[in-house]
């Protein structure tokens, strides 16, 4: 019976990695899509970040069962995101933001590098 036990809790947390995991390799490519529009296109470009999702112009990426919150450059403290803008310039520059995805217990945080607009640093937070 113990056996049975730590396998449920084991597959419970390998599901939570695989969500989780998804959802941050999703908003990397779309991080990177944002960068190399803004860059071909010579204009800014917008990336809306909110609780349940992150919108593009034409292009929107829910998180049915996850939340998001984000955490600016220079602050130590994660908000909830109201329709947060994140800004990608023509020349590759973006807003250098710490964004989590949350499921349960579990999250995912990833820094953002200005330069690049890929993370710098990842953290996978399962108990």
């Amino acid at each position: 019976m113990v056996l049975i036990g730590i396998a449920a809790v084991s597959f419970r947390g390998l599901d939570q990695e695989q969500v989780l995991t998804r959802y941050a390799v999703d908003i990397q490519d779309l991080a990177g899509q944002a960068r190399r529009t803004a860059i071909s296109e010579g204009n800014p470009v917008f990336l809306q970040v909110g609780t349940s999702a992150v919108r593009a112009r034409d292009y929107q990426l829910p998180f049915a069962d996850c939340t998001l919150e984000v955490r600016r450059w220079g602050s130590t403290k994660w908000v909830s995101p109201a329709n947060f803008a994140w800004r990608f310039e023509p020349n590759g520059v973006c807003e250098p933001i710490g964004l989590r995805v949350i499921r349960g217990d579990a999250s995912y945080e990833m820094q953002f590098h200005p330069l690049t607009a890929m993370p710098q640093e990842e953290r996978l937070w399962i108990p």
